[in-house]
């Protein structure tokens, strides 16, 4: 096994007894839809995600402090560690091993494609944009109609440079 490869081995271990943020590095870089995946105000994490690939689906949640850090300290009131995983609607746990590290071994890489919304869940939405609405063309403007004529000339512009020749010559010629 090289530097980088998987350790396919170690994945199939971590989806049976817990998720630690390499393992969820892997699923999220292999197409898994992670549905939830926050930390708590107490540092406690939630994860849930499920992935499908060649005709077998897998489904993982875990709450509870991360396998791969320290455990943040627990009031009395806290609910213990809570880790569901399922390959084809069985335990991982009771799944051999060995097929858990050939369907790994299998997942293309790449991130999974936005989720297209269902038609049920688009037509209860009130915000969701509705079919695109037929307006009539606009009216013709009568004002477009009514064109001025283009101004002589800018009174606020200099002149041209034949309009000073012409006033210098005509001031030149005058006997003030």
């Amino acid at each position: 096994m090289g530097l980088l490869d998987w350790d396919y081995d170690e994945l199939a271990q971590h989806l049976q007894t817990g998720l630690d943020r390499l393992t969820m590095s892997f699923l999220r870089g292999h197409r898994a839809r992670v549905r939830r995946d926050a930390v708590d105000f107490h540092g406690f994490e939630h994860i849930e995600l499920e992935l499908a690939h060649g005709g077998h689906r897998l489904y993982v949640r875990q709450y509870g402090p991360a396998l791969d850090q320290a455990p943040p300290p627990v009031a009395l009131d806290t609910p213990a560690r809570e880790f569901v995983s399922t390959f084809d609607d069985r335990p991982t746990a009771t799944v051999p091993r060995v097929e858990l590290v050939r369907w790994l071994a299998s997942l293309p890489a790449g991130e999974a494609p936005p989720e297209r919304p269902s038609a049920e869940a688009v037509r209860d939405n009130p915000f969701a944009p509705g079919p695109p609405r037929r307006e009539p063309p606009p009216k013709a403007n009568p004002f477009l109609a009514e064109r001025s004529q283009p101004s002589q000339r800018n009174p606020f512009a200099p002149p041209s440079p034949e309009e000073r020749r012409r006033e210098a010559l005509r001031w030149l010629q005058s006997d003030d």
